[in-house]
């Protein structure tokens, strides 16, 4: 019954015709400008290209979280029943999680961590990124990512720390090699970072 109506309509009026033909090439052009926009959404998000409304700078670490009740000693071996687990963290990270995972703000995180090629702990914090869907820059092949060891107890906890490439990481106007003269250069190019932020974005320091 509709079509017969739209026969009617088309033979009757011949300029309803090429409105409809119009209407045809308007909703191609936009549902390819649509696909064209999500396919480079998607490029962008997975290159870290894409702008971010707010950037992070700051640390990251692998926490190795050990509950017990007393600290070890010397020469002896602790034993905890509970499972000793490996967690994504670091203030710089933590806010680039809530952010992004939370409150689905456009987020990057710069920082600087080992490689994946050397380097397993570096694997655990760009799969916790990518699942919290924001972008982690900084992987260096000269440097071992920075692990926490947090121990906690029944009234206090205690750290042992070794920061890695965060304990020297630094903003410059260009970046070097991030291996020049035999020295690891966790160094950030404090231009590329300013150009990750969209306009009227938010640059947070942490850690």
């Amino acid at each position: 019954m509709q079509l017969s109506r739209l026969n009617l309509m088309v033979r009757d009026h011949p300029k309803a015709l090429g409105a409809l033909a119009g209407a045809f090439i308007v909703a191609a052009a936009f549902y390819q400008r649509k696909c064209s926009s999500a396919e480079q959404e998607r490029e962008e998000e997975a290159t870290g290209s894409a702008k971010s409304s707010v950037v992070v700078l700051g640390d990251v670490f692998v926490d190795l979280m050990v509950q017990s009740d007393s600290l070890p000693v010397w020469d002896s071996d602790t034993v905890t029943t509970t499972p000793i687990s490996a967690l994504a963290g670091g203030s710089g990270l933590n806010t680039a999680t809530h952010l992004s995972a939370s409150f689905q703000v456009p987020t990057s995180m710069w920082s600087a961590i080992g490689s994946g090629k050397n380097d397993a702990w570096s694997t655990l914090l760009r799969a916790h990124a990518a699942r919290a869907r924001f972008h982690l820059r900084g992987a260096l092949d000269c440097a071992a990512t920075g692990v926490c060891v947090v121990m906690t107890g029944k009234h206090d906890r205690a750290f042992i720390t070794h920061r890695g490439p965060i304990g020297e990481m630094h903003l410059v106007e260009t970046a070097p090699a991030p291996e020049a003269n035999g020295h690891c250069q966790p160094s950030i190019d404090v231009h590329a970072l300013l150009e990750n932020l969209a306009p009227g974005g938010h640059l947070h320091i942490a850690g």
